[in-house]
C-alpha cells in the first residue's frame, strides 16, 4: 500500500513530509489485527507482556488474555470465589525472576504461579506497621530489581516491594526533606545499571534507594507523567500529558523532545525502543510517533483505510518481541501487529483516500520501460504508470469520441520493443502504440479476410525483435510487419493463441487451450502436443530446461526432443495445479504464481515453498499474464486486489525453530491448574512428567508451538510410546486424546515443523506413568496370598458342606423338570389322540342311525361290525391315554439333491400361467440361465415357490402384474417374486415370517390364510443356508428376494445324494410337446376308458389314510358313482391325474401329502382345477376350516359327519358339474340353453369353437396346431376337453366340424356332399354316420325340418 500522510496547518510539517516521503514510502507495513472476533475478551487493550514461555499476554477492559498464535485464552474475575482475578480492568504485566507472573488491575494485584494458574491475591504491610492488607488501589506498573525485589507503582498505596520467597510486600515511602508520604506512583524503571527510577505525581523524578528502602526526589523540573523508559545509553525518557521528556542522569537535565510528538499538548501513554533504536511513542489520539532514539524526525502512524493504518489512534503500549514484531495495544481497536516477516512482499493496491495510486486492482499485465516506470495494465481500469523515484501514478483509460485514448479498458499484455515502443494489447479493443511525444496511443487492428480479431490476449517479442500477437475467442496468430506498418496473420489455422515463448534454441511456441505448438515460421509445418489444459505459461530456465505452466495440469517439465512431460502437482507440493505464470531469480528458483499463493520451486532439489495471503500477498488469487521481473532482480505479480513487489534474494527461509509447548491438559475433563490445586511443581508449558491413577487415564493434552507469523503453516505429530503403533500426523491439530491407559510406563512425543514445514528435531517429551489400582499393587498381592492360604482351610470345609446341600437341590431340580417334561407330553398326547375320535365315531353313529330309523328293515351285519371295530377303536385310545406313550416326533430332515432350479421354476411359473389368465395379470418369468443347478430338498423349494407365488396372485388385484425372476450370479443365486399388490405396512417388518402372523389392514381382512406359508418360507430357506428378505411399500407392491448359496459345502450335517431327483413335482408335464407318439398313445388310452368317463354314473375319488372310512363312503355311493380309492394325497393326485373324477372326497390329515395340500395342488392344476373337492376333518378348528377353503375346497364336513346331510351335498356338488356338460352339448347341436356356467369355461369353449372353425379346411390341421392356437400343451388341452366335454380332443373336434356343418345346411343352399366336404369330411358315408349320431337324424332330414324355417324367417 502507498501510505501518504494527511496534511497538518504547520509548514514545518509539510517541509518534513515533504522530506521523508521516500522513506515513509519503504518503511511502511502492512499491520495485522486482533480483535473480538478472533476471541479478545475486549478491544480497549491497555498492557502487553511476553512470558518466559513465549505466550503474549494481553491486558484488556474486561479480563486477562493469554495468546499462542492461534487463540486467546480469557482470564476473569470470579465474583465470591478464591482465587480469582481482582479486577478485570487490568493495567499492568510483568513476570518476576522466579515465574510468577504479576498482574495489576484497577482494583489490586495478582500473583499468578504458572504451574496452577490461579490467581494469587497480594498482601502488604504499611509503612513503620506490622499490618497485612489487601492492595484494593489501580496498580500502575510493576517491575522486577537486581535484587530479584518486585516493585508496584500504586496510585494510594504508594510503592510496595515485594521480597522474594516472601507472602508479604511492604510499604516503602518518599522522604522528601522533612516530609515523609507514600504518593502516586505511575511509572517505574530499571536503568542499565540497575538503578531504579519512578515518577511520583506532583513531585517530579525520583529513585528507589534499595539499601535504605526509601524513595529520594532527583528532579522536578517535571512533576507529572504517565510511563518512564531507560535507553542502553543511560538516558530516561518520560511520558507526559504535554508530549515526551528526556532525562540526563549525567547533567540532570530534564527536556522536551519536540521531534517525538510533534505536538505539545499530545498526551502519550507509552514508550518503546526497539531494536533499531526507534523510539515508539504511544499517544491518545494521535496513534504512534516513531523516530531515531538518537535524534531526528518523527513518521507518524495513524488510522487509514489500507492495511498500513492503525484501527485507533488511541494507543496505549508497544511492545517488540524477539523477532522484532510490533505489538500495538490500542483504545477501542484491539491489538495491531506489525511483522516483518509479512512485509517480505509489498502490496500495492488502489488507494482511493492517496493521491497517486494505480486505477485498479486487478492487476493484468506488467512492463518496465528504459526509465525504469512500471506500466500497469488493469481489468477495466486502463494503464497505470508508476514513478517508483517519485512514487507516482499517471493513468490512461479509455475516452469516448478520443481517438487518441486508449482503445480499451481491459489491458492484457504489455511490452517494449528494441526502439523503446511501448505496445498494449486489449480485450476489445486491438492493439495500441503508445506515443510518447504526444502521450497518445495509436491503435492497430489485427484482420483476417475482413475480420477484425478484437480480443488480443498476448503480446510478445522474439530474439529477432519481431513482435507477435495471439487473439483468443477464435482469433488466430498474428506479427508485426515493420515496413508495411501492420499486423499480418502468421497462419490462420493457429486458433486461440493464449501464450507464446521462445527457447534459447529461438524455437517459438505457442500455447492454446488444450494444446503446446512448436511453431515453423518458414514452412508453418508445426508441430502439436496435447496437453489436456489450458497451456498459460511457457519458461526456459538457465539450466535450460523447458516448463510449460498448465491451469489445471500443474507445472510441467517438457522434453523437447522426445514430446514427453513431467508432471509437478499438488502432490509434489504445489499449492495449486493452475501455474499461470513463471519467472527466475538469480539463483535459479523458478516463481510461479497460482489460484492459491506464489510458490518457489527448486528445480534441483524438487522443493516447493508456497506463500499465502497469510505471508502478506495480496490475496491467494493471481490473474494471467500478470508477472514481470524487472532490471533489478524484483519480481512483480499482479492479482485480484492489486500485486506484490519483492526481492527474492529477501525471501529467506526459516532456520529456526518455534518453542513447542503444553498449552493445556485435562485429566479425566478436569484442568490441570484445577486438579493441581498448588502441589505441582512444574510448570505446564515444560511438563515433562505425569503420573494418573489408573481411575483417571483419560486425558486430552493440548501443545502449541509459539510461531505468531504464520502459525496455519506449523504441523504437527504426536506419537504415544507404548500405545501408537506409529506417528499420528495431525497437520494443524493441536490437541491429543486418549482413553484408558493401561497402567503402566509411557513416553509421550511431540514435535512440529517451523514455518516452512521443516521438522524440528527436538521433540517434547512427558514420561506418562498411570498406577495400577490398589488391588494390584504389591501391597495387595501379598495380602491376596494370606488370604488365600487362610481360605483354603475354610473353603474345603465349606465345600463339603455344600455338596449335601447341591445334590439335594440338584435332585429337586432334576424332579421338577420331569414332572414338567412328563406334563407336557401328556398335554400333547391328550390333544393329538382326541382328534382321532371324531373319525371312528363317524363310523358309528351313522350305521346306529340307520338302525334306530330303519323302520324294521334288515340292517347288515357288515354295518354292525365296523361299529364294533371302531368302538374298540375309540378302547384302544382311551387305553393310550392312560399309558402315556411318548408323543414327540423328531424334525424332518432335508433331502439334499443336485436340482435344476431353472426347470423347477418354468414348472412352478406354467401352473400359474391359466390363474394369471383368469385374473387378466401381467405374468413373466425371466432367468438370465438355461440350467442352474443347486443342492436343495426338491419338496421344499417347490413349497417354498408356490406360498410366495399364491400370495403375489393371492394379494394382487385383477389387471396388476407378476414378475417371477431366477438369477445365477457370482454371490449366489437369486430369486425374486414382485406383485404389484396392496403392499405391507412398514411397521409389520420380520414379523412377516413368525407362525401364524397374518397382516391386518383394509386390503387383506378378506384375503384367506393361516399365516404359517411366510413362515415356512423362512424355516425352509433357513435350513437350506438361505436367506430371505421383502421390500414392500403400502400400496404400490411387494417384493420377496430368496438367496442361496452355490456348492454343498453349506450343508453339512445332511445327506446328499448325489442322483438328481426325478420329476415327481405337483407342477410336472405329464407329456413333452414334441413327443407326438407318445400323445397318440395317451389319447388312445383314454379311448379306453371312454366307457367309464362317458357312464350314466358319474366317478367320484376317495382319498383317505384309514382304510375303514374308504369303505364306509364307498358303501354310501357305490350304486351312484364309479369308484376310485388312494390313501395319501400324492396317490390321489395320481389318480386324479388319470381318471378324472367327477369329483373328489379327501381327508385333511392324512400321512403324506395332507387333503389341503392335494386340494390346493388339484385346483392349481388347469387340468384338473375343475373337479370340485370336498374335504373331511376329525377336527373342528376353524383354522383347519379356513385353510381348506383357501386351498380351493368346493366344500367341508367335519367328523362325524351325517349321512343324509353327506349325500345331499354330493348329489347338489355333481348336478353343478353336469350343467357344464349340458351347455357343451347345447352348444355343439345348436340348440339355445338355458344353463349358467362360470365365464371361464364359457370363454374356453367358444375359443376353441373359433380356431377350430378357422381351420376347417386346412388339410394339416391336427391336435399340435391346436394346442399352439390356444396357448397351451398338449396335455394340459386334452385333460381340458375332456373336463367340459367328455370327449378326447379328436371327438371334440369332429364335433366342431358337425356342428359348422349343420350352420352350412340350414344357413346355405348347399347339399349334403359339398357341407361334408367344405367342413374337412372326406368319405360322404362316415360324415351322415356322426351327423346322425349327434343331431339324431341324418342331414337330408335335418335340411327338411330346419331350412324352410330358415328361409321363411329370412323372407
Amino acid at each position: 500500500m502507498i501510505y501518504i500522510p494527511y496534511p497538518r496547518t504547520s509548514i514545518i510539517y509539510l517541509f518534513l513530509a515533504a522530506l521523508f516521503a521516500c522513506s515513509i514510502l519503504q518503511a511502511q507495513q502492512p499491520i495485522s489485527h486482533l480483535g473480538i472476533e478472533r476471541g479478545l475478551s475486549n478491544n480497549s487493550v491497555t498492557c502487553i507482556h511476553k512470558d518466559r514461555y513465549g505466550f503474549m499476554w494481553f491486558g484488556t477492559y474486561d479480563g486477562l488474555n493469554r495468546f499462542d498464535g492461534y487463540g486467546f485464552k480469557v482470564s476473569r474475575q470470579q465474583l465470591k470465589v478464591p482465587n480469582s482475578l481482582a479486577n478485570n480492568r487490568i493495567v499492568t504485566i510483568a513476570e518476576d525472576s522466579t515465574g510468577y507472573m504479576w498482574v495489576g488491575t484497577k482494583h489490586g494485584a495478582n500473583r499468578v504461579k504458572g504451574p496452577t494458574g490461579l490467581f494469587q491475591p497480594v498482601y502488604y504491610s504499611s509503612w513503620g506497621k506490622k499490618d497485612t492488607l489487601p492492595v484494593l488501589s489501580e496498580v500502575y506498573s510493576i517491575v522486577t530489581n537486581r535484587r530479584g525485589e518486585v516493585l508496584m507503582g500504586t496510585s494510594n498505596h504508594g510503592l510496595l516491594v515485594y521480597p522474594p520467597n516472601s507472602g508479604l510486600a511492604r510499604q516503602v515511602p518518599l522522604v522528601n526533606g522533612d516530609t515523609v508520604f507514600t504518593g502516586n506512583i505511575p511509572g517505574i524503571v530499571n536503568d542499565v545499571q540497575g538503578r531504579c527510577w519512578l515518577i511520583v505525581q506532583n513531585v517530579g523524578l525520583c529513585r528507589y534507594e534499595e539499601d535504605k528502602q526509601r524513595i529520594t526526589v532527583v528532579n522536578q523540573q517535571q512533576k507529572r507523567g504517565n510511563c518512564l523508559l531507560a535507553d542502553n545509553a543511560g538516558l530516561l525518557w518520560m511520558g507526559t500529558d504535554d508530549g515526551v521528556y528526556r532525562y540526563d542522569p549525567a547533567t540532570n537535565q530534564l527536556s522536551r523532545s519536540l521531534q517525538a510528538t510533534r505536538q505539545q499538548d499530545t498526551k502519550v501513554f507509552g514508550l518503546m525502543i526497539d531494536a533499531g533504536h526507534q523510539l515508539w511513542v504511544s499517544t491518545d489520539g494521535d496513534g504512534i510517533f516513531v523516530m531515531p532514539a538518537a535524534g531526528g524526525a518523527a513518521r507518524q502512524l495513524q488510522t487509514g483505510k489500507d492495511k498500513s493504518s492503525l484501527t485507533s489512534n488511541a494507543v496505549y503500549a508497544v511492545y517488540e518481541d524477539q523477532d522484532q514484531r510490533k505489538w500495538i495495544a490500542t483504545l477501542r481497536g484491539g491489538i495491531n501487529i506489525l511483522d516483518k516477516q509479512k512485509s517480505r512482499f509489498t502490496t500495492i493496491a488502489t488507494n482511493p483516500l492517496a493521491d497517486g495510486s494505480p486505477a485498479a486492482n486487478f492487476a493484468f499485465s506488467f512492463c518496465e520501460d528504459e526509465h525504469k516506470d512500471i506500466w500497469i495494465g488493469t481489468d477495466g481500469g486502463g494503464i497505470s504508470i508508476w514513478n517508483r523515484q517519485q512514487n507516482c501514478y499517471t493513468a490512461f483509460a479509455h475516452k469516448e469520441n478520443n481517438p487518441g485514448s486508449l482503445s480499451n479498458d481491459n489491458v492484457t499484455s504489455i511490452v517494449k520493443d528494441q526502439d523503446n515502443n511501448i505496445w498494449v494489447a486489449t480485450f476489445g479493443g486491438g492493439i495500441n502504440r503508445y506515443n510518447r511525444a504526444k502521450h497518445t496511443f495509436e491503435k492497430y487492428s489485427c484482420s483476417l479476410n475482413g475480420y477484425e480479431d478484437k480480443f488480443v490476449w498476448k503480446l510478445y517479442i522474439d530474439s529477432q525483435n519481431t513482435l507477435w500477437a495471439g487473439t483468443c475467442m477464435g482469433g488466430t496468430i498474428y506479427r508485426f510487419n515493420k515496413t508495411a506498418n501492420r499486423f499480418e496473420c502468421f497462419d490462420p489455422g493457429l486458433r486461440d493463441i493464449i501464450t507464446i515463448g521462445e527457447d534459447r534454441a529461438g524455437d517459438l511456441w505457442f500455447g492454446t487451450y488444450t494444446k503446446l505448438i512448436k511453431a515453423d515460421r518458414k514452412n508453418r509445418q508445426h508441430r502439436y502436443y496435447d496437453m489436456d489444459f489450458n497451456v498459460r505459461a511457457l519458461y526456459e530456465d538457465k539450466a535450460h530446461h523447458f516448463w510449460v505452466g498448465t491451469e489445471g495440469g500443474g507445472l510441467l517439465e517438457f522434453d523437447r526432443s522426445t514430446g514427453k512431460a513431467k508432471t509437478i502437482a499438488e502432490q509434489q507440493g504445489l499449492p495449486n495445479n493452475a501455474i499461470l505464470n513463471i519467472e527466475e531469480d538469480n539463483k535459479g528458483n523458478l516463481w510461479m504464481s497460482t489460484y492459491n499463493g506464489i510458490v518457489r520451486y527448486n528445480p534441483d532439489s524438487k522443493q516447493c515453498k508456497n506463500f499465502y495471503e497469510s505471508d502478506g500477498l495480496q490475496s491467494n488469487q493471481f490473474n494471467y499474464n500478470a508477472a514481470l521481473r524487472l532490471s533489478t532482480g524484483e519480481l512483480l505479480f499482479g492479482g485480484i486486489k492489486g500485486f506484490n513487489i519483492f526481492d527474492p534474494a529477501a525471501i529467506a527461509d526459516h532456520t529456526d525453530f518455534p518453542a513447542l509447548l503444553i498449552a493445556g491438559l485435562r485429566i479425566s475433563n478436569t484442568p490441570y491448574e484445577e486438579g493441581a490445586a498448588g502441589s505441582h511443581a512444574q510448570p505446564l508449558s515444560y511438563l515433562n512428567k505425569l503420573v494418573l491413577p489408573y481411575d483417571k487415564a483419560v486425558f486430552s493434552l493440548d501443545y502449541v508451538a509459539l510461531e505468531y507469523s504464520s502459525p496455519d503453516k506449523i504441523s504437527y505429530a504426536y506419537y504415544m510410546e507404548g500405545w501408537d503403533n506409529d506417528w499420528n500426523y495431525v497437520n494443524t491439530q493441536r490437541t491429543a486424546n486418549y482413553t484408558r491407559l493401561h497402567e503402566g510406563s509411557y513416553r509421550f512425543r511431540i514435535k512440529s515443523t517451523n514455518a516452512d514445514g521443516v521438522w524440528n528435531p527436538q521433540e517434547r517429551i512427558i514420561k506418562i506413568t498411570v498406577l495400577p489400582p490398589w488391588y494390584r499393587t504389591w501391597l495387595a498381592y501379598m495380602i491376596y496370598g494370606l488370604l488365600t492360604g487362610g481360605l483354603l482351610y475354610a473353603y474345603r470345609f465349606y465345600q463339603q458342606r455344600q455338596a449335601r446341600l447341591r445334590y439335594e437341590i440338584e435332585l429337586s431340580r432334576l424332579q421338577s423338570e420331569k414332572e414338567k417334561e412328563v406334563h407336557e407330553k401328556r398335554l400333547s398326547f391328550f390333544t393329538n389322540v382326541s382328534h382321532e375320535f371324531r373319525t371312528p365315531l363317524t363310523l358309528i353313529i351313522n350305521p346306529v342311525k340307520e338302525l334306530l330309523y330303519s323302520d324294521g328293515r334288515q340292517i347288515e351285519s357288515k354295518d354292525l361290525t365296523i361299529v364294533y371295530r371302531n368302538a374298540r377303536r375309540l378302547l384302544s385310545l382311551v387305553d393310550q391315554l392312560l399309558l402315556f406313550r411318548k408323543a414327540d416326533q423328531e424334525e424332518e430332515q432335508l433331502k439334499i439333491v443336485p436340482l435344476d432350479l431353472a426347470a423347477i421354476c418354468r414348472e412352478v411359473y406354467l401352473c400359474f400361467t391359466h390363474q394369471a389368465g383368469m385374473k387378466k395379470l401381467q405374468f413373466d418369468f425371466n432367468c438370465n440361465n438355461e440350467q442352474v443347478m443347486a443342492y436343495a430338498d426338491r419338496e421344499k423349494i417347490e413349497v417354498v415357490l408356490f406360498n410366495l407365488l399364491s400370495n403375489a396372485f393371492k394379494y394382487t388385484p385383477d389387471g396388476g402384474s407378476i414378475g417371477f425372476s431366477l438369477s445365477d450370479t457370482p454371490e449366489g443365486i437369486v430369486i425374486r417374486v414382485t406383485d404389484s399388490g396392496c403392499g405391507i405396512p412398514r411397521d409389520v417388518g420380520n414379523r412377516l415370517f413368525e407362525r401364524f402372523y397374518q397382516v391386518t389392514g383394509k386390503d387383506t381382512t378378506l384375503k384367506n390364510g393361516f399365516g404359517i406359508g411366510l413362515y415356512l418360507v423362512k424355516q425352509f430357506i433357513g435350513a437350506h443356508k438361505g436367506r430371505v428378505a421383502y421390500e414392500s411399500e403400502p400400496g404400490m407392491g411387494t417384493a420377496f428376494i430368496i438367496t442361496l448359496q452355490k456348492g454343498k459345502d453349506h450343508l453339512h450335517g445332511y445327506p446328499i445324494f448325489e442322483e438328481a431327483a426325478g420329476m415327481e413335482s405337483l407342477l410336472e408335464e405329464l407329456v413333452e410337446e414334441d413327443d407326438l407318439a407318445q400323445m397318440e398313445a395317451e389319447e388312445a388310452a383314454a379311448e379306453d376308458t371312454l366307457d367309464v368317463l362317458l357312464s350314466p354314473r358319474p366317478s367320484m375319488l376317495i382319498v383317505d389314510d384309514n382304510g375303514q372310512i374308504r369303505d364306509y363312503i364307498k358303501s354310501i355311493f357305490r350304486n351312484t358313482f364309479n369308484i376310485y380309492e388312494a390313501s395319501e394325497g400324492g396317490e390321489g393326485y395320481e389318480l386324479a391325474s388319470r381318471h378324472l373324477p367327477d369329483i373328489i372326497i379327501s381327508d385333511v390329515l392324512m400321512e403324506g401329502q395332507s387333503g389341503i395340500e392335494l386340494c390346493r395342488q388339484i385346483k392349481s392344476d388347469p387340468a384338473l382345477g375343475h373337479i370340485p373337492v370336498v374335504l373331511l376333518t376329525a377336527s373342528s378348528s376353524p383354522e383347519i376350516k379356513l385353510k381348506g377353503i383357501e386351498g380351493g375346497a368346493d366344500d367341508y364336513l367335519s367328523k362325524p359327519f351325517d349321512k343324509d346331510l353327506f349325500v345331499a351335498r354330493i348329489t347338489n356338488i355333481i348336478r353343478s358339474r353336469n350343467i357344464l356338460q349340458q351347455y357343451f352339448y347345447k352348444e355343439i347341436t345348436l340348440n339355445a340353453g338355458t344353463q349358467k356356467i362360470s365365464a371361464e369355461y364359457k370363454e374356453f369353449l367358444h375359443r376353441c369353437i373359433a380356431v377350430t372353425e378357422k381351420h376347417l379346411d386346412n388339410p394339416n390341421f391336427n391336435i399340435k396346431v391346436f394346442a399352439l392356437e390356444i396357448g397351451i400343451s398338449h396335455s394340459t388341452l386334452y385333460k381340458k376337453v375332456k373336463s367340459i366335454s367328455g370327449h378326447s380332443v379328436s371327438e371334440f373336434i369332429r364335433f366342431i366340424r358337425l356342428r359348422k356343418a349343420a350352420e352350412l345346411l340350414i344357413n346355405t343352399g348347399c347339399n349334403v356332399n359339398e357341407a361334408a366336404f367344405q367342413v374337412g369330411f372326406n368319405d360322404v358315408k362316415y360324415f351322415r354316420e356322426q351327423f346322425c349320431k349327434v343331431f339324431e337324424m341324418n342331414p337330408s332330414a335335418y335340411i327338411r325340418k330346419y331350412r324352410r324355417k330358415f328361409d321363411s324367417q329370412k323372407s
